[in-house]
């Protein structure tokens, strides 16, 4: 999501393009399969033509369905609409939340955290820088904790103190 985002903002920057058409979320939703488009993308870098042209203007020319009905709204209204409405629009169209049941958790605390930082950062640029510095941070709010899953926690001692967990192990006694 974050690669459409940036691919958004700047329709030339290729690498964010190609890493969101050669992720999940993109071939789950239109079909395509991955190995298909990296072996398109590979025969357009190999094929004289590549230089000529933008990436995504050679992929609407060789996939204009695909084009028109997953991304070409998205190209259009990017700057028109809020980065919040941007987002629920790309879950919707690509279908995340029916695709990825597994990480919808994630999904709903990326939302909140993106409308919670709406009114501060209006444009998807600001959005963008500000996500890019909440993550080299390691903030917890761009994090997803769930505490009720069966999963093994790494903490220390004086952290794990009364939480009465029914196995502990403790490396090196």
């Amino acid at each position: 999501i974050i690669s459409l985002l940036k691919f958004l903002q700047s329709p030339i920057d290729e690498l964010n393009f190609c890493g969101f058409i050669l992720g999940e979320i993109f071939s789950q939703a239109t079909g395509l399969k991955q190995q298909a488009i990296r072996d398109y993308l590979f025969e357009l870098k190999a094929s004289k033509s590549s230089g000529k042209g933008s990436l995504y203007t050679k992929f609407k020319e060789q996939y204009p369905a695909i084009w028109s009905d997953y991304l070409e709204w998205f190209f259009k209204s990017a700057g028109f609409i809020s980065p919040y409405e941007l987002i629920i629009s790309i879950y919707q169209r690509f279908k995340v939340m029916a695709n990825f049941p597994e990480n919808q958790a994630f999904f709903v605390k990326f939302l909140d955290f993106i409308k919670s930082a709406e009114d501060e950062y209006i444009d998807l640029d600001e959005l963008l820088a500000y996500i890019t510095e909440q993550s080299e941070k390691r903030e917890s709010q761009v994090y997803v904790s769930a505490p009720q899953s069966n999963s093994i926690k790494v903490q220390t001692i004086h952290k794990s103190k009364g939480l009465e967990f029914p196995v502990v192990i403790i490396p090196f006694l």
